[in-house]
């Protein structure tokens, strides 16, 4: 099954539950590490949720990337999960091109977990 059919009953709906892997956990921290002088649980899952709730999504052949101007998020989709592989910081040049293609992410509802 291809990413985009496992991504098709998730764009339908307006919940969403994420796993947000260990790796993503410390890919934000090293960026992050500046603004908070300790980046606890309750942060972290904050920042990954407002980019889930207000970013914008396009999905390719390998992930599906979620995007606001300062973050993207690589995810996949697993049992009906979405999972947060890692986190990057949003370039410039990629955001103008990202920004053409993708569409408002349509999840009003967000479950956080860990994985």
């Amino acid at each position: 099954m291809s990413l985009k059919e496992l991504f098709e009953p998730l764009k339908t709906s307006d919940f969403v539950t994420v796993h947000i892997t260990s790796h993503a956990i410390v890919r934000l921290k090293e960026r992050k590490v500046k603004d908070y002088e300790k980046l606890n649980q309750k942060i972290t899952e904050g920042i990954i949720l407002n980019v889930i709730r207000n970013g914008k999504y396009w999905v390719g052949s390998r992930d599906i990337k979620i995007a606001t101007k300062k973050y993207t998020l690589a995810c996949t989709v697993q049992e009906r999960k979405l999972v947060v592989k890692t986190v990057m910081q949003t370039r410039k040049d990629f955001w103008e091109k990202f920004v053409r293609k993708a569409k408002p992410t349509p999840w009003k509802r967000i479950l956080i977990a860990r994985s």
